[in-house]
């Protein structure tokens, strides 16, 4: 059963809040309005400036690779055919250890391992979208 005092004391509040806002000047309750529309407004053209930031960064980084990887396509390209037409069979084997060096860094595996892992948000808005400890998430993981 609720206690009636404390049902008595939020009547109260109730009815002061709802005093103070029917005597608020509405010039004011306009005023703190626009504030807020404001601030909201800047919070959200500064995450769209993070976000554009990103991108033009990563845009900056897949340029480099492909830039790097077409680089190491046509070194590759070169010792093949410097290794092709090598009419001594000594001088040909000395082109093999770079060619086999330059196919091994135009491996998927290592051009994905020279890109920066993705920079820590500034903002924990998108982190609060979780819910729930990482215990009890393992351990209802675990019970399936």
């Amino acid at each position: 059963m609720a206690n009636p005092f404390s049902k008595g004391w939020k009547y109260v509040m109730s009815s002061l809040d709802q005093k103070i806002d029917e005597n608020a000047d509405p010039k004011v309750q306009i005023q703190q309005a626009v504030k807020a529309a404001k601030e909201q407004h800047q919070e959200i053209s500064d995450h769209a400036a993070e976000i554009i930031g990103h991108k033009s960064q990563l845009e900056m980084q897949m340029n480099r690779l492909v830039k790097s990887q077409q680089d190491y396509q046509s070194q590759t390209q070169r010792a093949l055919e410097l290794a092709d037409s090598a009419e001594d069979p000594q001088k040909a084997n000395e082109y093999n250890p770079a060619k086999a060096a330059m196919m091994k860094e135009m491996s998927p595996t290592s051009i994905a391992s020279s890109a920066h892992p993705r920079p820590e948000p500034k903002s924990r808005r998108l982190c609060l979208l979780v819910t729930g400890s990482r215990s009890n998430r393992s351990l209802r993981l675990s019970m399936r």
